[in-house]
């Protein structure tokens, strides 16, 4: 079906609308952050650049530093054109995508009070409720959402990586095994299954489902960073600093050009370890990276860079 501008009808870029039993497929097969995008997020979509796991273990996850919100909603169930909450959420929608939480939280909060059942109403609710790391709220709002549209995998997506934040383990396997259904095409299934077998410490389960999700989608930023992570934990550095290099030139972010800078310095490439931290700086400014750009342009015996990183590193 086409999809039409008219209000209480969302279109979509670069797909098609299908609706079979409730159920949703992906055109392409692809799920992509939008700077969002998930983030992850600023907002977010928004796990940190580096997840702390036990004995050590650090998983990046699938949120980019400084982002905009995941844009769960790409592809939402039509609502009829009749609906007359259809303008309100398509402006809540582009309110939440921008960044621009505070008019989001006033639209979304008016539009619960006036009794709108539009599904993505509480799945934007879910998405504030991300934004605030308020993990209970979030999941409860995730699963209004699923209940108001069971056959759409989206809300699952946010519900699974919310549980996995509150500690849920359990409930958030359940939850991606429910997207993996529902979407068998997209990286977001086997991605998550893979965040639940790392946390449980089983590596080589996390690098099968890892991949399993990059031949879905090759430039699934998330994915890219999980298996990156995996390799780390193996002590293989050179498929880590491969991965994460496919990953920052999708999507640049911090804590990967960090880790590249680590892996750079390791190696004796102190060059590339210099602008891997710059590169770093330049997104998200930080005395830790100041301080090891420090230390490199000591080492470079350059007096200029060494007085500029030492004014950064206060």
């Amino acid at each position: 079906m086409k999809a039409l501008a008219a209000a209480g009808r969302w279109s979509l870029a670069a797909g098609c609308w299908l609706l079979a039993a409730g159920r949703w497929l992906l055109a392409a097969g692809c799920w992509l952050l939008a700077a969002g995008r998930w983030p992850l997020v600023a907002g977010r979509w928004s796990l940190a650049a580096g997840c702390g796991l036990a004995a050590g273990c650090v998983l990046v996850a699938g949120c980019i530093d400084g982002n905009r919100p995941a844009r769960l909603w790409r592809d939402p169930p039509p609502t009829v054109a009749s609906d007359p909450f259809a303008a309100r959420v398509d402006t809540a929608r582009r309110q939440l995508e921008d960044g621009m939480f505070d008019q989001a939280r006033l639209s979304i909060e008016q539009l619960i009070v006036d009794g709108a059942k539009h599904p993505l109403v509480p799945l934007m609710r879910a998405t504030l409720a991300e934004h605030d790391q308020d993990w209970p709220a979030c999941i409860a709002w995730a699963h209004q959402a699923v209940e108001a549209s069971p056959g759409w995998g989206e809300p699952r997506v946010l519900l699974a990586r919310a549980c996995l934040e509150a500690g849920r383990v359990g409930d958030a396997d359940a939850a991606f095994a429910d997207v993996d259904r529902l979407m068998p095409d997209s990286p977001w299934g086997p991605y998550g299954r893979a965040w639940v077998a790392a946390k449980r410490m089983d590596q080589r389960r996390a690098g099968e489902l890892a991949d399993e999700a990059i031949s879905r989608d090759p430039d699934h930023v998330p994915s890219l960073q999980m298996r990156a992570s995996v390799a780390r934990l193996t002590g293989d550095p050179a498929t880590e600093e491969r991965l994460l290099r496919r990953a920052v030139a999708l999507a640049p972010e911090a804590g990967s050009w960090t880790r590249l800078g680590e892996l750079a310095e390791a190696a004796g490439r102190r060059l590339d370890a210099a602008r891997a931290y710059e590169l770093a700086w330049d997104i998200r400014p930080g005395r830790d990276v100041a301080r090891r750009r420090l230390e490199l342009a000591r080492l470079a015996g350059d007096a200029e860079a060494e007085a500029l990183w030492k004014d950064r590193s206060r």
